[in-house]
C-alpha cells in the first residue's frame, strides 16, 4: 500500500512506481472525489492517460459527489463515509474482480 497527501502526490507516486516496461505495481486506486487541488476523477484521468486499464474506486463524505463532476467522469466502486473495514474489502475486492473479469 502507498499513501499520498494528496492528488499531485499520488499522480508523482504512480509515475515513479511505474517503469514504462514491465507490471505495473499498483493494482488499484482509492480515492476521495473531492480534494483540494484536483478531483479524485481529474486525478484518475490523468493516471489514465498513462495505465487505461488502472482500477479505480472512490469514495466521499457527501450525498452525491459524482454530481459535481462532468458527465465524462470515470465511474467506479463507491464507498460512502464513514465505512468500516469490511465494507473498505467488499469495494475494493468488486473492484479487483472487475478487474478480472475484463482481461
Amino acid at each position: 500500500v502507498s499513501e499520498a497527501p494528496g492528488p499531485e502526490e499520488a499522480v508523482r507516486i504512480h509515475d515513479d512506481l511505474w517503469p514504462q516496461s514491465g507490471d505495473h505495481p499498483i493494482d488499484l486506486v482509492l480515492t476521495d472525489v473531492i480534494m483540494p487541488g484536483m478531483s479524485g476523477p481529474e486525478m484518475v484521468r490523468k493516471l489514465r492517460a498513462k495505465r487505461e486499464d488502472l482500477q479505480v474506486a472512490y469514495m466521499s463524505g457527501y450525498l452525491d459527489p459524482m454530481a459535481q463532476e462532468d458527465a465524462a467522469s470515470p465511474v467506479g466502486p463507491y464507498l460512502a463515509k464513514p465505512f468500516s473495514r469490511e465494507d473498505l474489502a467488499r469495494c475494493v475486492r468488486s473492484a479487483l474482480d472487475a478487474a478480472g473479469a475484463a482481461e
